[in-house]
């Protein structure tokens, strides 16, 4: 089983924590301190990849929901470089991946529907927010503190593992597959869910849509034959 340190190397990790001091971000000291003692140290596999206790804390999980796939208001959707969306550039190379995350997460800038005030692009770290142990009782007091910093580590060694493994198994091909998978499946799912909803739904009383996105909503509103059929209901805090 590979190291951490070995896939998301030590220069990695320095060029990350001086990203993320640049911005003024608090705790990256404490966050160095956990990467030296602990998170360097681990198996890709076993002591990462299938550490429950990483699952139950979001630390890796939140950060991907995030900035997975963001639905922006002016360039559609924009992926995380990562295998796990449908990120459009190759990445044949941890290093090759590393130039392009540090990019988007911090010179990346963008414009998401927001429910109050009037919505500024925004670098896409900054979207990130803090992890609370009233929600997430996994998680240490100590962690929550430096929760956004250690989720942008925990995110990085989550997608550099990714990389590392496919380019492993499957060099000069996987790109291929993975892209002709959200051709398939993915990059036109927001037409053809609203067809089956102008078709296949326009007759229900009510319609419960769930894990949508803010930007849905203004999809929806903007066919006629929705609009003029339902009345949208949306949380009051919605995800952009």
């Amino acid at each position: 089983d590979v190291q951490v340190d070995t896939v998301f190397t030590p220069e990695m990790f320095g060029e990350l924590a001086s990203e993320m001091a640049s911005v003024g971000m608090e705790g990256v000291d404490t966050v160095a301190a956990m990467w030296e003692k602990d998170y360097r140290q681990r198996k890709i596999i076993s002591g990462f990849m299938k550490d429950k206790d990483i699952g139950n804390k979001r630390l890796a999980s939140m950060p991907d929901r995030i900035t997975n796939t963001i639905n922006t208001l002016d360039e559609g959707a924009v992926c995380r470089p990562t295998i796990i969306n449908c990120y459009d550039k190759p990445m044949d190379s941890v290093g090759d991946w590393w130039v392009q995350w540090k990019e988007f997460h911090f010179q990346r800038k963008v414009l998401v529907k927001e429910k109050k005030g009037t919505s500024q692009p925004k670098p896409v770290w900054s979207m990130l927010a803090e992890i609370k142990k009233e929600k997430y009782p996994a998680i240490t007091e100590a962690e929550e503190a430096v929760s956004v910093p250690l989720q942008l580590l925990c995110g990085a060694i989550f997608d550099a593992i990714l990389v590392h493994m496919v380019n492993t198994v499957s060099p000069g091909t996987w790109f291929g597959l993975k892209q002709s998978i959200c051709d398939s499946l993915v990059l036109r799912k927001t037409e053809l869910q609203l067809a089956l909803l102008q078709t296949q739904y326009v007759g229900m009383d009510v319609v419960f849509l769930q894990e949508v996105a803010a930007m849905f909503v203004d999809k929806c509103e903007a066919q006629p034959a929705i609009a003029s059929t339902f009345h949208m209901m949306t949380p009051e805090q919605m995800d952009g």
